[in-house]
């Protein structure tokens, strides 16, 4: 295989095994194969393991003592950590971005949200996904390559983490607000307001990543969050009330079920003994 074509095949390779990883096809913690991958996609082990040491300088894969490939686990000290590094970037990237939107990206962005308002609508999480991510980004069409690169490899990578959350916690309640929250970020972006916009962001982050800390320990302390916006302290504070009386009217309307079948059954059982 000449030079060019082992770089193609370990950019495909890189591409294909990040994107299993951040949908969630390679799970975390599973041993990355790569007799078995290379077949699956038809490159060599030379530039697969090209790929697979760029996904490790990412943080995506790691190497046991054994030398093995394997995917990086989730966790919450590393959701806190990429959540304050979202919440330090890319506030920053729409304000430098959003006033410079042309016609056509501010069109774009619109556009991108009515998708993922839509796919939500369906409970379909792969399409909200792909317009949720044209959404986020095309608002950083113009914050600079650098820092555009920065901001996306964190989207990716927060991917794992939302997909988990929004899939396991698909009601109602986290439709609408998601989608509230993203059109205040589009109204903003509207009016090339970048100030307005990262302000709206900022609350969109705090608001989805303490809610996946939330769901999964209630007890955890999103110390790199805090460090990164101080009034996320209010937000958390205000934000686990909100967790409480949640579970609360989940326990009650459960009860009140349990309640209901109990009465059902007792009410079947003594128009038996009237047969009888």
């Amino acid at each position: 295989m000449s030079k060019p074509q082992q770089s193609r095949s370990a950019e495909y390779a890189y591409e294909a095994i990040r994107a299993a990883i951040l949908a969630g096809g390679l799970a975390p913690g599973s041993v990355v194969s790569q007799v078995r991958l290379a077949a699956e996609l038809g490159v060599s082990r030379t530039p697969l393991r090209e790929g697979l040491r760029r996904l490790e300088a990412e943080g995506l894969v790691t190497s046991d003592f054994n030398r093995r490939m394997v995917v990086s686990e989730v966790s919450l000290a590393d959701l806190d950590e990429l959540y304050a590094m979202r919440l330090t970037l890319e506030p920053l990237a729409l304000r430098v971005s959003v006033p410079y939107l042309s016609v056509e990206e501010r069109e774009a962005v619109r556009d991108a949200l009515g998708q993922s308002v839509a796919a939500l609508a369906e409970k379909d999480f792969d399409r909200f996904q792909v317009a949720h991510r044209r959404f986020h980004l095309g608002l950083t069409a113009r914050c600079g390559d650098r820092l555009q690169r920065a901001v996306s490899d964190l989207w990716d990578q927060a991917e794992r983490y939302r997909r988990e959350y929004m899939t396991g916690a698909m009601h109602v309640g986290t439709l609408e607000r998601t989608n509230d929250e993203h059109r205040l970020i589009c109204d903003a972006a509207m009016l090339q307001d970048g100030d307005l916009a990262a302000e709206e962001l900022t609350q969109h982050l705090l608001r989805t990543s303490l809610s996946i800390m939330r769901s999964t320990d209630g007890r955890a302390h999103p110390l790199a969050i805090m460090k990164a916006v101080p009034e996320a302290a209010h937000f958390d504070a205000s934000l686990i009330g909100t967790h409480q009386s949640t579970v609360r009217d989940s326990a009650t309307a459960a009860g009140a079920e349990s309640g209901r079948r109990v009465d059902d059954a007792s009410g079947e059982r003594t128009q038996g003994d009237g047969q009888v």
